[in-house]
C-alpha cells in the first residue's frame, strides 16, 4: 500500500505542471530515494538480509555510490536483474529511463547494462545500509556524525549544489 502511494506521488510529480524546474527536480529526487529505501526495507524483510553484493565485505553501516559498481550492484539485485542477490528475481525496484539520457537510470549503449542511477542534477545516490545489523546507522551530516535509529537504509543526494553536506541535500529520512 505504501509503495502505491509512493509511486502515484512521484507520478504526480513528474506529470504536474510547475514552473519552477528546480522544486520538480528536489521533488523527483525526493521520490527515487525514497523508493530506493523502500525497496531495500522491502527486500530486507522477504529474504531476511540486506541487498548487499557478495564481492562487498560486512563493515557496518557500508556506504555505495550509485555510479559505481558495488551500488550498481545493489539497484540490480533490486530490479531483479542479479540472480545472485536475488535468485527469485522479484522486482522491487522499477525505474524507467529518462529522456535526457543525464539523470534517472543511466545504461550502456553497447550492453544495455545498468552502469549509473543519477539524481535530478546528474549526481549520484549515496546508500548507507545498516549491516551490521544493530537497526541504527551512523552517517555524517553537516560536518558531525549522526546517529539515526530504525533505519536499514539510509539514501541521500547532494542536490542542486552537487556538493554533499550541504543545506539543499535531499534524503529519504
Amino acid at each position: 500500500m505504501g509503495s502505491c502511494l509512493l509511486l502515484a506521488a512521484f507520478a504526480y510529480v513528474l506529470l504536474a505542471p510547475t514552473t519552477d524546474e528546480d522544486f520538480r527536480k528536489r521533488m523527483v529526487t525526493e521520490a527515487m530515494a525514497r523508493s530506493i529505501a523502500t525497496s531495500v526495507e522491502s527486500f530486507s524483510i522477504e529474504n531476511g538480509n540486506l541487498p548487499v553484493p557478495k564481492t562487498v565485505g560486512s563493515a557496518p553501516d557500508a556506504k555505495f555510490v550509485t555510479d559505481a559498481t558495488p551500488g550498481v550492484e545493489i539497484l540490480e539485485i533490486l530490479m531483479g536483474k542479479d540472480l545472485t542477490g536475488n535468485p527469485r528475481a522479484v522486482s522491487y525496484l522499477k525505474m524507467k529511463e529518462r529522456k535526457d539520457r543525464k539523470s534517472g537510470p543511466i545504461y550502456d549503449k553497447r550492453t544495455g547494462k545498468l552502469t549509473a542511477l543519477l539524481d535530478a542534477w546528474g549526481n549520484p545516490y549515496h546508500l548507507v545500509l545498516d549491516t551490521d545489523y544493530n537497526e541504527e546507522i551512523t552517517v555524517n551530516l553537516m560536518g558531525k556524525d549522526e546517529k539515526i535509529p530504525g533505519k536499514r537504509v539510509l539514501v541521500y543526494s547532494a542536490g542542486k549544489d552537487g556538493k554533499l553536506e550541504t543545506a539543499d541535500d535531499i534524503r529519504s529520512w
